[in-house]
């Protein structure tokens, strides 16, 4: 049995386990950039009104001498208003799929990262599982990109898993009515194709990148055999 046979199994075996138990443990996944780059907007958006409403409460109390009662209820009102303002801005705006077809190829794995994060809540428990490791595995390529022409077969391979196949096979499940989702048709049952090719795509994505890390891995050797081949011939002469 090959490694994506294996990978497979284990993950129709999650889908089984899922279904059997009402609770659990939730799992844990891997902080993606986007996710840290909402976290952030959050925050910034929420101090900035909680700052706002202090100083037209100071200047109000200032000015016209607030009632105690009425004051504090305003302020309650306003300070959930920004709370929940802030959580809606801070989720920025959707990412379209076009955006993951076209621009450079970082790019593309930044819109993709964001739009994976966006489909999360879509997605059954166990592709949310893959959906989590597909964008750590999206997030890690990031440093590499500047090094990788878009005309490079790597360039071309990602940017058709990213900006095509993906987007498409989620589509696909989403389009499939919600209480057929779990239903077997024909031996196929549409969840289980979903983590199937999501399954097929992390594998493909971790090969891309175990490949151009490689890659860096070699160049770094290279230079270190230059700075050898330099200095250490340089001392023993």
């Amino acid at each position: 049995m090959s490694e994506v046979d294996e990978t497979i199994v284990r993950a129709r075996a999650a889908i089984e386990r899922s279904r059997a138990r009402d609770a659990g443990p939730m799992l844990r996944r891997t902080t993606s950039r986007a996710e840290v780059e909402r976290a952030k907007r959050f925050v910034l958006l929420l101090g900035a009104g909680f700052a706002a409403i202090i100083g037209l409460f100071i200047v109000w109390s200032m000015v016209i001498g607030p009632i105690k009662a009425i004051g504090i209820l305003l302020l309650l009102i306003a300070a959930a208003a920004v709370f929940f303002g802030s959580g809606i801005l801070a989720r920025g705006r959707p990412v379209a799929v076009a955006q993951m077809q076209s621009g450079s190829l970082a790019a593309i794995v930044d819109s993709s990262e964001r739009w994976l994060m966006q489909q999360r809540r879509l997605l059954p428990p166990p592709a949310r599982t893959l959906g989590d490791q597909i964008g750590a595995r999206i997030a890690s390529l990031s440093p590499m990109l500047a090094n990788i022409s878009a005309d490079t077969h790597e360039g071309r391979e990602l940017r058709r898993i990213l900006g095509d196949e993906l987007p498409d096979l989620v589509s696909r499940y989403q389009a499939v009515p919600a209480n057929l989702r779990t239903t077997d048709r024909n031996g196929r049952v549409p969840e289980q194709d979903l983590v199937d090719g999501m399954t097929l795509i992390d594998q493909q994505i971790d090969t891309l990148s175990r490949g151009l890390g490689a890659v860096e891995m070699d160049k770094l050797s290279s230079q270190k055999r230059y700075l050898e081949l330099r200095y250490q011939d340089d001392e023993q002469e």
